[in-house]
């Protein structure tokens, strides 16, 4: 909390529930589970309009500009590998 102050939000917990999963991990226990692997991937969310950040650093918000665009990268680059936020995969009982 410190880090980010007023920016902090309830997604960053970590001590209540980030977990670290790869999308082979995922897979991998779908499968131990007993389950077929129908289909996985991630769940992106909606980018910022770059407009909006240019409103938020003209309207004096300088530091929260930043930091929300260098969010945005980090997006981005999730969209590139196929990566997220929301990691998923969708299984269904062997025949």
């Amino acid at each position: 909390y410190r880090l980010l102050g007023r920016r902090w939000t309830p997604e960053l917990a970590p001590h209540a529930h980030v977990f670290l999963f790869t999308p082979d991990a995922l897979r991998g226990l779908t499968q131990r589970g007993g389950f077929a692997v129908e289909a996985d991937g991630a769940f992106q969310l909606a980018l910022e309009r770059p407009w909006a950040l240019a409103a938020r650093a003209l309207g004096g918000d300088v530091r929260g500009a930043a930091w929300r665009g260098l969010q945005e990268l980090g997006n981005v680059y999730a969209r590139l590998i196929r990566r997220g936020p929301m990691q998923y995969v969708v299984g269904r009982v062997w025949p």
